[in-house]
């Protein structure tokens, strides 16, 4: 399922807007029980379980370890089949864009360039722009 606030990029990860995340009735509607929220106010504490983590949308992002606590969070969650998450930031194009395409990395395997490609397909609008520390996390995962 997609619109312009919110797009399923894998059946349990989703990535979308501030704008969803005040959306009680679409989060409900696509099953999200869980949000990583990177910008913005936190909505429905009662109703849903957050990870906020906040970082500024620009290319010398250099807080890896911001990333990799994400990433961590989605892996204790996303074992469980029933848990749906949204990732968000302003807009869903920058800094929720690069947190999904390296979480692809970091937990699929995919290539950097492949996980770009990968949610392009599904949210043509991405802009991601902490791409050098995508680069290091790729680099972590693909060496071990």
């Amino acid at each position: 399922m997609t619109s312009g606030d919110i797009t399923e990029i894998l059946s349990n990860l989703f990535l979308g807007s501030a704008k969803a995340s005040r959306s009680v009735d679409l989060l409900t509607l696509n099953g999200i029980t869980h949000i990583v929220n990177i910008a913005g106010r936190q909505y429905f504490p009662g109703q849903f379980t957050y990870k906020r983590v906040h970082f500024e949308d620009v290319e010398e992002f250099d807080e890896v370890d911001k990333l990799r606590d994400i990433f961590a969070w989605l892996d204790s969650v996303t074992v469980d089949a029933k848990c749906k998450v949204l990732v968000h930031c302003m807009g869903g194009m920058s800094r929720s864009a690069s947190v999904v395409i390296g979480y692809l990395v970091w937990s699929r395997r995919f290539k950097l360039d492949e996980a770009y490609a990968f949610v392009k397909s599904r949210r043509p609008q991405i802009r991601p722009r902490q791409l050098r520390a995508l680069k290091i996390i790729e680099t972590e995962v693909l060496s071990a």
